[in-house]
């Protein structure tokens, strides 16, 4: 009887062994299949766009109707800043373009005026000229004095200069204006300066070029805020991606266009679809602070990791997407 008992414990456990040989050899075939099929890497992490916000004006924040972590619409009101100094601006540069406009219709007047006697003393030039004419004849004939006839010349001679003083006198007043008022420097400037001030009006309020979420947010109303002063973010959530560190003996049959697979480590029963975009053109330790000196004695062999970037395809709203996040990656090499 002992002996019938050893015998099927001796049966059984030989089953058992077969069993774990023949699960364990599913396994080993298993991971060799996949080794041809898909490269592996947990070093991978998400990745988005991810928008700097600032004003392009200096001033005070009057309301931000937007909080941390809220997601946004393009167009959406991020921020307004209060305008009143930039409306006073416009009145400012308004009158100065009035005045500027005045002193070029003034200028215009001067011209006209000029002109008007310019031709007055052109026509005086002519009648001297007639008049020394006919009175040269009369001198000739006996019927004039010398003294006369002197007198006439010296007519003509200050109706010349008068008529010179004339077109110099219009010439001056042309120089300070043009045919027409807004090709004059002056009210150039003063349209400029005008247009200006009515582009920071608009420049007040700061809209979402992007669909995404308000990150890093600490500005509150009241606060003055530079021009180019970063505020806060906004992210991209339209465009994600995986940067996969694969090692560089890992990359023959990854290529651009190549399917993937993707798992999240905060939710790793969801498996996400993407693409590979492209491969990195240096190693990660290439860009870092410090990159490493290998031309030395102290040298030692190790392997690099390159990143690779894999757009992914889908989203899931059980498991939405966060920048920073770990992820496996798998690239599917056939």
């Amino acid at each position: 009887m002992k002996s019938k008992n050893f015998n099927v414990k001796k049966i059984i456990v030989r089953v058992l062994l077969l069993l774990l040989l023949l699960i364990s050899a599913y396994f080993g075939w298993s991971f060799y299949e996949n080794s041809l099929t898909y490269e592996v890497t947990d070093n991978a992490y998400v990745g988005a766009n991810v928008l700097q916000v600032s004003s392009r004006i200096s001033g005070q924040i009057l309301q931000i109707p937007v909080v941390n972590n809220q997601s946004v619409k393009k167009g959406d009101l991020l921020f307004a800043l209060d305008d009143e100094p930039y409306r006073v601006t416009i009145q400012q540069n308004q009158a100065k373009l009035n005045q500027s406009t005045q002193n070029v219709s003034v200028d215009i007047s001067a011209v006209s005026i000029a002109r008007s006697k310019l031709d007055e003393k052109k026509v005086q030039l002519e009648n001297a000229k007639l008049t020394a004419k006919r009175q040269e004849e009369l001198s000739r004939k006996n019927f004039l004095s010398p003294q006369a006839l002197d007198n006439s010349k010296a007519s003509v001679a200050l109706a010349e200069a008068e008529v010179r003083q004339a077109e110099a006198e219009l010439g001056q007043a042309g120089q300070k204006v043009k045919p027409l008022e807004t090709q004059n420097p002056a009210v150039q400037e003063s349209i400029a300066n005008l247009e200006q001030a009515q582009l920071n009006i608009k420049y007040s309020k700061v809209y979402s070029s992007v669909d995404g979420v308000i990150a890093n947010l600490t500005n509150r109303p009241g606060a003055f805020v530079s021009a180019g002063q970063p505020l806060f973010a906004i992210i991209d959530d339209q465009n994600w991606w995986v940067d996969a560190n694969f090692k560089e003996t890992q990359l023959d049959g990854i290529i651009p266009g190549k399917l993937a697979k993707i798992r999240l480590d905060r939710c790793p029963k969801i498996e996400f679809n993407g693409v590979v975009e492209s491969i990195a053109g240096g190693t990660g330790a290439s860009f870092s602070l410090l990159p490493p000196q290998n031309a030395n004695g102290n040298w030692v062999k190790v392997t690099q990791r390159i990143p690779v970037r894999i757009r992914l395809t889908q989203k899931n709203t059980t498991c939405p997407f966060i920048i920073g996040a770990s992820a496996e990656a798998r690239v599917l090499l056939k």
